[in-house]
């Protein structure tokens, strides 16, 4: 077989190689020259990798790693993007600087990352984590068998979750996020609309308890308590007894104006009674004065009786007119209390809605914490939990004291620490400071994988198996070697073994034919050996030259089967 080993318009074939290869050439000229790897274990005929790149590895048949620092392990593996990396079964890293693990594994976008079976990341910075989960929009994040991430900037984690809005969350089994910058917590709960916040469903609904009171004040937006609901019922209800209160004390006022404004039509009907009585007189009198049919005395005592008339009419009228000031001002009162009365009521309306809708928003959502408030500075951030801190433009932190200050970045749980972009902090004191890093846990932590060691499990396994491997800060990473390697290495020591036990048998079997008795004859040897289960034969000839001291030159052959043979020649004499 032969395998082809290609860079910068150069070429080189590698003949009649079998078992596993490592070949490491240099590639250019003079001191620039860069390296390369190929490695394989037994291709079939026609199909090596093919290494292009500097700094390029391709390890399988049919690996392909062909762009500078690609590297490609696995048998159909395919990085062919600048330092991507590809590992497993026909995985592939198509994108700059990314990442792919499992079998059939894709990672698409620049710096994305897909670790999984049939797992994919197309998007930009892009993480998919779990049998064929997708993350397929820039910095999209899915966690878990068949999790989907495919809206900008959105976090799927669990079992077939789905964030299909932008900035959207899912977190749980069958969770949905489709909504932009909406959140959906636990299994089956839905977030269809943007800038929501669902535990739920329309057929599913929780409770969220032990919650801390929240601020009460003009513009707070803090959840409140079912006891401050209590007391705000209990004001209600006051605020309902005042406005009834109120109701009865308006409508006493309208009936006290009613009968004021009778009062004051009464005496307005006297007044003008006693104008036209009094109008009637002082013409009369004019007209004894006038035509001086009386004395007088007696037209004096009719100016006087109409001066008195009209002083009654004058005070008639004034009475009038204060009955009609009292019955306005009774209005007055009246209207003023129906007012208070109506505000009472509307006011008692709107706290009973307020209430009621924070009662709806509280209901399902249990929280025990105290502590600092959360704190959501990004853009499209959310913080949940006591001194939780989501400073990165649509980032998440959950927990007591976490923090997600990158863009997109997740810590979850206390003390979880997400500083740079698209950076995954998960579990307690967890801390991850490099961007795409997913971080698991603290420094006394330990991890329990139940099934990792289950038939189906190993079923589960395609293309080829590494070891992997961990540094003192806990990175993990494969080696370049695997179970496979290990079993080629035990092959070739055996076959080495073999082979050294018959090069014994060999040069025990290795004749030597004595001189011949005269010049110009010729003698032999045949021998025959075993050495620890290998055998070996051997063939000695010596030919006498026709010279005055006897002088022969000899030759010896053995073969202890295979390509292990051995050839002897010399010259014997006597003196």
């Amino acid at each position: 077989m032969s395998y082809l080993l290609s860079s910068q318009g150069m070429r080189w074939t590698i003949h009649g190689v079998c078992g596993p290869l490592l070949f490491l050439a240099a590639i250019g000229s003079g001191g620039a020259a860069q390296a390369q790897e190929i490695c394989t274990t037994t291709p079939a005929p026609g199909t090596p990798p093919v290494v292009f790149g500097f700094d390029s590895l391709a390890c399988g048949t049919r690996a392909s790693a062909q762009a500078a620092g690609a590297t490609a392990i696995g048998a159909g593996a395919t990085a062919n993007w600048f330092a991507a990396t590809a590992i497993g079964y026909e995985a592939e890293a198509v994108g700059s600087g990314s990442t792919s693990l499992g079998r059939g594994a894709l990672a698409g976008g620049g710096g994305s990352t897909s670790i999984g079976f049939f797992t994919t990341a197309s998007g930009s910075d892009s993480i998919a984590i779990g049998a064929q989960a997708a993350a397929v929009s820039a910095r999209a994040i899915a966690i878990g068998d068949n999790a989907q991430a495919s809206g900008t900037d959105s976090f799927a984690l669990g079992l077939q979750s789905f964030a299909a809005g932008t900035g959207s969350i899912a977190v749980g089994r069958s969770a949905e996020a489709t909504g932009a910058n909406s959140m959906a917590f636990g299994q089956d709960s839905v977030a269809q609309q943007d800038n929501v916040f669902s535990i739920g469903n329309s057929s599913l609904q929780r409770r969220i308890v032990n919650v801390a009171a929240g601020t009460v004040a003009a513009g707070s937006t803090d959840a409140v308590t079912g006891g401050q609901l209590h007391l705000t019922n209990q004001a209600v209800t006051a605020a309902t007894t005042n406005a009834a209160t109120a109701q009865a004390t308006a409508d006493a006022a309208l009936l006290d104006a009613a009968a004021a404004q009778a009062t004051a039509d009464t005496a307005r009907q006297e007044a003008a009674l006693a104008q036209t009585r009094a109008d009637a007189a002082n013409s009369l009198a004019q007209q004894a004065v006038s035509s001086g049919l009386v004395t007088r005395a007696v037209a004096d005592a009719a100016l006087a009786n109409a001066a008195t008339a009209q002083a009654a009419a004058d005070t008639a009228r004034a009475r009038a007119d204060a009955a009609q000031a009292g019955a306005d001002a009774a209005r007055t009162s009246a209207d003023l209390a129906q007012a208070v009365a109506a505000n009472a009521q509307d006011m008692a309306v709107a706290a009973r809605q307020v209430a009621d809708q924070a009662l709806a928003r509280t209901d399902y959502l249990a929280v025990n914490g105290s502590g600092a408030r959360p704190i959501a500075a990004g853009t499209g951030a959310a913080a949940i939990g006591g001194g939780a801190r989501a400073g990165g433009d649509h980032s998440l932190a959950m927990g007591t004291d976490a923090a997600a200050d990158g863009s997109g970045a997740i810590a979850l749980g206390r003390n979880a620490r997400a500083a740079a972009t698209a950076s995954v902090a998960i579990g307690d004191g967890a801390v991850a400071t490099r961007a795409g890093q997913i971080a698991i846990g603290g420094e006394g932590a330990t991890y329990t994988m139940a099934g990792i060691g289950s038939a189906a499990s190993r079923a589960a396994q395609s293309g080829t198996v590494r070891y992997v491997t961990a540094d003192a800060a806990g990175n993990l990473a494969t080696a370049d070697f695997g179970p496979a390697d290990l079993a080629a290495l035990d092959q070739q020591m055996r076959q080495d073994r073999r082979e050294l036990r018959r090069g014994v048998a060999a040069a025990v079997a290795m004749a030597a034919a004595p001189i011949p008795s005269a010049p110009g004859r010729t003698s032999y040897a045949v021998n025959g050996a075993s050495f620890r289960g290998q055998q070996a034969i051997s063939m000695a000839l010596s030919h006498r030259l026709n010279l005055d001291d006897p002088v022969a030159v000899t030759a010896a052959f053995a073969s202890a089967g295979g390509r292990n043979h051995a050839v002897r020649v010399g010259v014997a004499g006597e003196f």
